[in-house]
């Protein structure tokens, strides 16, 4: 083989180890950035129950009284504060939950939280920032820094799925 076959080979190899590097690089990154990011649906989900006020996602509820015997009376049925905002949730982030789940996590989980609390403290709350912490087949751990009244504040969530991708619970 001549000297100016042989070279155009090697040029010819370096180019394909070249661009099986990229492909690999390129490909590699799709793979782990996914794995890496947080999921769409705790991403709405997050940003829903966190962006506030929002009288449309919150019930005009009073925390005046909470916890003592005459308002547990009058509010035996929490589930009648949320049926005028469930339509509104369901809209936003419905699809993402397993069903009946939607319901439960806005009247025993974190859903209304921040939303109650800037309504009735008439303050602004914003997501700054969400992290994924850890991501497993049935999990996802985020940790969300956020913005309330000016001051940012942390806080985290453990998201729990179905065997179809849906969230079943969310705590804090």
């Amino acid at each position: 083989m001549g000297k100016p076959a042989k070279e155009k080979k090697e040029r010819t190899i370096a180019k394909i180890c070249a661009f099986s590097v990229l492909m690999v690089c390129i490909f590699g990154g799709c793979v782990s950035k996914s794995e890496d990011d947080v999921s769409k649906g705790v991403e709405t989900v997050i940003d829903t129950m966190l962006t506030c006020p929002n009288d449309a996602l919150c019930p005009d509820i009073s925390v005046i009284g909470m916890g003592t015997e005459e308002y547990n009376k009058d509010n035996q049925d929490n589930l009648i504060l949320t049926e005028d905002i469930l339509p509104n949730w369901e809209e936003k982030a419905g699809n993402y939950f397993a069903e009946g789940k939607l319901k439960a996590f806005l009247n025993n989980g974190p859903g209304l939280t921040y939303l109650a609390q800037a309504q009735y403290e008439n303050i602004q709350i914003q997501v700054v920032k969400k992290q994924l912490v850890e991501k497993t087949e049935t999990t996802e751990t985020v940790k969300v820094t956020a913005v309330k009244a000016g001051e940012e504040f942390e806080v985290s969530y453990v998201f729990t799925f179905d065997s179809d991708g849906l969230i079943t619970k969310v705590t804090e």
